[in-house]
């Protein structure tokens, strides 16, 4: 027997509740996913996971109820949200039970799939002639255990708040009122008005399966693992792609086990440490975690080959852009480069046109002076003065001491002498633009 705090008895009725609805919304879609696409409805493999999900639906549903069914007696005055009677918590015990028998055996169905796919190469055909089987034995294994504990006399669905395991959660298997002391404890003799040896019948209709269901699922693990290890040194044999395909058959299967261990992991280890009279608090809080979420854990595992394949395009939608991406680097660099040369040359005939105004104006203030002080010795410092520019000045000296000089015949002047030098018209013409307007007659 085990007291628990009120704060822990709170904790194990709401967590439940979180981790059922989980589970419901994952296995409703899963249902969904199945049944839009009438193509699924028509394979083995998908038929037996909405199956799973359909019977997981109602078993979370039962597990989100959680501590609502409980009687509502004085007894329960402590378990939080108790506001059920006898009938709620019986049947909200059964179908707890039912629950937790028919979901591991769909998931020995699904294993036993996959070793008749990837071991023995059945086709869908195969597998849907023998598939009826399947459902048989999970429907009916599943009742046959769930039944026994509506028996007259038994009354095996209960509400135990000193229980060290799901009783403590959800009405269960467990013995009536709390903490009464079953027969096989009591030298033959019961204080339990529900439930006498409620421990020893679920030990044998529940514990008993499932932890042979999970030895039964990992002997078929091991087994197909086995078997693709050999093909992989057979590879003439079977080809690289069908190698591959029997992989990612093997990756599905090996993470619906891992969802089945998960979420049957901290039950099953706290009910063996029970024997001992062991028992960790955090323990009951993973079961309370786990075992109604298997549900949500089933979503993302079905959910799986749509979510790495959604992955894989985007991955090679990037590797394309970035396939992309060098050319349109490459081109923006040699743009950028084209622009840089068109700059500089832009700039540097920018200041060579810039120079040339500078020389150009100082040329005129030279010529203004020269021809002013009636002196061509000065004009002389120009560098790259040509012949025809200095006789043009010279000849406007002359003109100036003669009072016939204005800034037209000069500039006639200039344009005549050095088309007579040799200079081509364009230049003459430039000169002749260059030395205008500055003088006055």
């Amino acid at each position: 027997m085990v007291v628990y705090s009120w704060a822990q008895l709170t904790a194990l009725a709401v967590i439940p509740k979180i981790s059922g609805l989980s589970s419901i919304v994952g296995s409703a879609w899963i249902v969904f996913e199945v049944v839009k696409d009438p193509t699924k409805l028509k394979k083995t493999y998908h038929r037996l996971v909405f199956m799973m999900s359909a019977c997981n639906f109602f078993v979370s549903f039962a597990k989100a109820y959680s501590t609502w069914p409980v009687p509502a007696t004085k007894e329960n005055e402590n378990v939080n949200g108790a506001i059920g009677n006898v009938s709620d918590c019986t049947i909200q015990g059964f179908f707890v039970q039912l629950g937790n028998t028919i979901v591991p055996m769909y998931n020995i169905a699904l294993s036993i799939y996959f070793l008749l796919v990837i071991k023995y190469n059945y086709s869908n055909k195969r597998t849907r002639d023998i598939e009826w089987m399947m459902h048989a034995a999970c429907f009916g294994t599943a009742f046959a255990l769930s039944i026994v504990g509506l028996v007259p006399g038994l009354d095996l669905y209960n509400y135990d708040q000193f229980g060290g395991g799901s009783e403590v959660m959800w009405c269960s298997m467990s013995s009536y009122p709390s903490g009464c002391l079953s027969s096989y404890e009591n030298n033959g003799v019961t204080t339990c008005e529900r439930g006498n040896n409620a421990a020893l019948y679920e030990l044998g209709l529940f514990y008993a399966p499932l932890w042979s269901m999970i030895l039964l699922s990992a002997i078929i693990m091991i087994q197909l693992y086995r078997f693709v290890q050999q093909q992989e040194h057979r590879t003439p044999k079977w080809t690289t792609a069908r190698l591959q395909r029997t992989k990612n058959t093997l990756h599905q299967a090996t993470f619906f086990i891992c969802a089945f261990y998960i979420t049957w992991i901290c039950t099953s280890i706290n009910r063996l440490l029970e024997f001992g009279n062991v028992q960790f608090f955090a323990l009951v809080l993973g079961h309370a975690v786990l075992s109604p979420s298997q549900g949500f854990m089933n979503f993302f595992v079905y959910m799986r080959p749509t979510i790495l394949k959604y992955m894989k395009k985007k991955l090679a939608q990037k590797k394309r852009r970035d396939q992309r991406q060098p050319d349109l680097r490459s081109s923006l660099r040699d743009s950028l480069k084209t622009k840089h040369a068109t700059a500089l040359r832009e700039n540097s005939l920018h200041n060579n046109i810039s120079s040339s105004i500078t020389n150009a104006n100082r040329k005129r203030r030279l010529i203004r002076f020269a021809i002013e002080n009636e002196s061509s010795s000065s004009f002389k410092s120009v560098r790259s003065v040509d012949s025809a520019t200095l006789e043009a000045v010279e000849h406007g000296i002359g003109m100036k001491k003669e009072n016939n000089f204005g800034s037209s015949e000069f500039t006639a002047e200039v344009a005549k002498k050095r088309q007579e030098t040799g200079v081509d018209a364009t230049s003459a013409k430039v000169t002749k633009s260059l030395y205008s307007g500055f003088f006055n007659s």
